[in-house]
């Protein structure tokens, strides 16, 4: 069966799922919409969860940075999926401009794209706090302090977005 297949049974399962009393039906018409809906999910090896599923619409998002803080923007980008569940990829190591790309339901990735840009600006803030700090200090010195400040920061808000996420209520025993 083919992708589209799945899509148009899936299309027709959330129709008659739809079928209901309260949705304006009879008893009898959302009785056998059930049970036709019960038939249609069995021959096609799907659930009423996929079916659903199928309705969402998925999303992606890139971010590109030519500078330090893309560099290591990788680490609350990483924090970021685990909260909100959307997947993300980098660059590899060395490509400029550095692209952090995330993947998931239109809501996930709204979400991920909104706290990237947090992450980023609460990077640069820092960075040009930090820089000011040590303005008369040599470049390179200056340049070093700035990258460890980047580093710290970058790990600091893997660890507290990782930390937003509640804790999954674990099965007795």
């Amino acid at each position: 069966m083919s992708a589209t297949d799945r899509e148009r049974i899936a299309r027709i399962a959330r129709a008659l799922s739809a079928r209901t009393v309260e949705n304006g039906c009879t008893e009898d018409e959302a009785v056998a919409a059930a049970q036709k809906l019960a038939e249609m999910l069995a021959a096609y090896n799907m659930t009423l969860d996929e079916a659903m599923l199928r309705e969402q619409v998925f999303a992606q998002h890139q971010a590109h940075r030519e500078d330090a803080i893309g560099d290591r923007l990788w680490k609350p980008a990483k924090g970021i999926s685990f909260l909100t569940g959307a997947r993300y990829w980098t660059s590899p190591v060395g490509v400029c401009p550095v692209s952090i790309s995330f993947f998931g339901f239109d809501h996930e990735v709204e979400v991920a794209k909104y706290l990237l840009a947090i992450c980023a600006r609460a990077m640069e803030d820092g960075q040009g706090r930090i820089e000011k700090q040590h303005a008369l200090i040599n470049k390179g010195r200056r340049r070093s302090h700035v990258l460890a400040y980047l580093d710290g920061m970058a790990d600091t808000l893997h660890r507290r977005i990782q930390a937003l996420r509640p804790k999954e209520p674990r099965a007795p025993g």
